[in-house]
């Protein structure tokens, strides 16, 4: 049998709700809603924006400064750049500058010693993220597609490689840190 839940306080808003007794139970809102923030992490990678606003320093840009650093004037970059201080992978200042969070600064910018922006990039945005779509008919119907047939596409097998290697580049300099070669 299925344990009852708690009854539900008068006060609880429908948006709370997943999030009775949160602790070691599931953040259903958290989960659902996750392939937004990710969608809207790929994207500031394959638009260059974190490397934009970090090509301009401390000061960091406002919205058509960034527009004109990344050649992307599209015009949800506005919903984009809000979605991104929401995930706190950007600050906004009282002025409207946009300005790098220290993690993105030191994991998702080309330039920094610690990137693997391309892992996310290339492994998780363009190639699982888009397999795990199929994850419901998969289950169902009990045909996955083959790792032979995903690579027989070269460019396919370069990506997924080249999204190997920065993966775990960024996990050998981590090792590298924790050992002692004395």
């Amino acid at each position: 049998a299925i344990p009852s839940a708690p009854p539900m306080p008068a006060a609880v808003s429908r948006r709370q709700m997943s999030t009775l007794g949160a602790g070691d139970d599931i953040e259903i809102d958290d989960v659902a809603y996750a392939f937004m923030a990710s969608q809207a992490l790929f994207t500031a990678l394959e638009t260059g924006i974190f490397d934009a606003i970090a090509a301009a320093g401390d000061g960091g840009l406002k919205l058509e400064e960034l527009k004109a650093a990344s050649g992307v004037n599209a015009p949800r970059m506005q919903t984009l750049l809000t979605s991104l201080v929401a995930l706190k992978s950007l600050r906004r200042s009282a002025d409207g500058h946009y300005t790098l969070s220290p993690n993105t600064a030191n994991f998702l910018v080309t330039s920094a010693k610690y990137y693997y922006g391309d892992y996310l990039r290339y492994q998780m945005g363009r190639q699982f993220y888009h397999r795990m779509g199929a994850l419901p008919d998969v289950m169902t119907t009990g045909v996955a597609p083959s790792y032979a047939s995903w690579f027989s596409d070269p460019e396919v097998a370069a990506t997924y490689t080249k999204a190997q290697h920065n993966g775990s580049v960024a996990t050998a300099k981590a090792l590298v840190k924790r050992l002692s070669f004395e």
